[in-house]
């Protein structure tokens, strides 16, 4: 009989609610701040905060400002989590000033959180290198009031020179873009150094690893980069790059009963959080392979695009998705990437503002359907019943955009079929309570992502010194 994690907390919340009296010992009051932190975890707020008061209660009997320090640090979430800024800050304050005083713990850690609590910005540079152009993104990290990471776009663009090609003007095109996208983040924006990031993209780094270029392209990047930005460039792997995105955009709230999908030009990679804390991903060819696959067929787009999915595709997706059962179990799949963004435009330009999008299997169909039989229509939008005009040039704007700087028809045609098969994979058990998300700062997952990664092993780091 399987039972669920939900039920495992609140047994455990009834078993600590029947055992708890005032620490007998310094032993005693470390089991009480670690039940109190687990209930905390489980949103058991009333229970957590008991059992945590018991165990700082127990830690100063003991004289121990090490463990006063810690129980102090865990009301301090406590209350971040209960969304009672005031309490937080006063915590953490209490835990940062014996940290500092006797543990060696820097500002960079506890001040980051409580700093947030009062509305501190930290501007932050990321550029992906990927297989179908250079993307750079400048955001804006802020602790909300809940002391909540949150992540503000200030500047997303991207440059189309085509890595993936694998050819010397190809590579060129690349490493000049790159160097353009530092120099704006470094000198025009001065940002600082070491909140600027450069990463070559997973699906990028398979592609050129099969055609045997990538020691092409780094060449390329090393001979344009040298003067302002001489170290090595790494790539990050598809379950690095996969994790890290849901980290980045979606609540952490939702990583139990979630999955993610970034189906990008390179590879297709996503997965989702298990009970235990265990990231759990896919990784299979993006909409990059599945043009190729086609065209190699030596027939027309438009006509061969389906068959091809079904004879050289769909056993793929189906064996990836397959081995990773919640992503039919979970009702709610975030799915994100370029031909998402496409399919959002085109067919509900209305939500051009909103950041997460819903959208359905039909409007996948309707998708591949009006690519290969009616392209004009499906790129010219009707956006009569927009009524503001503020959303409708914004609309506007955003259809251009995909039509004449992202996708080629052929390049929609495979990618919306690809699409298509990724959402019935995944619909396949509970095809009519599916729900299927887009999310736009899915475009900046990966370095929201890494900063509150980073963050998050420095504080840890420095905790325990």
């Amino acid at each position: 009989m399987k039972i669920s994690i939900y039920g495992l907390l609140l047994l455990f919340a009834f078993s600590v609610q029947v055992s708890a009296q005032p620490a007998a010992g310094l032993a005693q009051a470390l089991r009480y701040i670690k039940a109190g932190n687990t209930l905390r975890e489980a949103n058991q707020f009333a229970q957590a905060a008991k059992y945590l008061s018991l165990g700082l209660a127990g830690a100063k009997n003991a004289k121990d400002a090490y463990w006063m320090a810690a129980a102090y640090e865990n009301l301090g979430w406590l209350y971040r989590d209960m969304n009672d800024a005031t309490q937080a800050t006063f915590y953490l304050n209490k835990a940062f000033d014996l940290y500092k005083g006797k543990y060696s713990v820097s500002a960079l850690a506890l001040q980051k959180f409580v700093g947030g609590l009062k509305k501190q910005e930290e501007i932050y540079g990321g550029i992906d290198i990927g297989a179908r152009g250079v993307k750079v993104s400048v955001i804006a990290l802020q602790y909300a009031s809940n002391g909540r990471p949150n992540f503000r776009i200030i500047k997303a663009e991207s440059i189309n020179t085509g890595a993936a090609e694998g050819t010397p003007a190809a590579f060129a095109a690349t490493a000049k873009a790159v160097r353009s996208y530092l120099d704006t983040l470094l000198n025009r924006r001065s940002i600082a150094r070491n909140r600027v990031f450069v990463v070559g993209s997973s699906g990028l780094k398979t592609v050129l690893e099969n055609a045997s270029k990538l020691p092409d392209l780094n060449k390329a990047l090393k001979t344009e980069l040298s003067t302002v930005w001489p170290d090595d460039i790494p790539y990050i792997d598809a379950a690095t790059e996969a994790e890290l995105t849901v980290r980045g955009t979606i609540a952490q709230n939702e990583w139990l009963t979630t999955a993610t999908l970034d189906i990008g030009s390179g590879n297709t990679k996503g997965g989702y959080f298990t009970a235990d804390n265990q990231f759990e991903y896919v990784d299979f060819p993006g909409t990059s392979a599945m043009t190729r696959k086609i065209q190699d067929s030596g027939k027309p787009v438009a006509q061969s695009a389906q068959q091809v999915y079904t004879d050289e595709m769909q056993s793929v997706v189906g064996r990836e998705l397959g081995r990773k059962p919640e992503f039919e179990n979970r009702r709610k799949i975030y799915v994100f990437g370029g031909i998402v963004y496409a399919l959002i435009t085109y067919l509900h330009p209305q939500e051009t503002n909103k950041t997460v999008v819903q959208f359905s299997y039909k409007d996948a169909l309707k998708f591949q359907d009006l690519a290969i039989r009616n392209y004009e229509a499906l790129t010219n939008p009707d956006m009569s019943s927009i009524d503001s005009d503020e959303v409708f040039k914004k609309a506007q704007a955003d259809v251009k955009t995909v039509r004449e700087k992202i996708f080629k028809r052929d390049e929609i045609i495979a990618g919306a079929t690809l699409l298509r098969g990724i959402l019935e994979e995944c619909r396949r058990s509970n095809p009519e309570t599916k729900e299927f998300h887009f999310h736009r700062n899915g475009q900046i997952g990966w370095i929201s992502g890494f900063i509150m990664k980073m963050i998050e092993t420095e504080y840890q780091q420095q905790k325990e010194q």
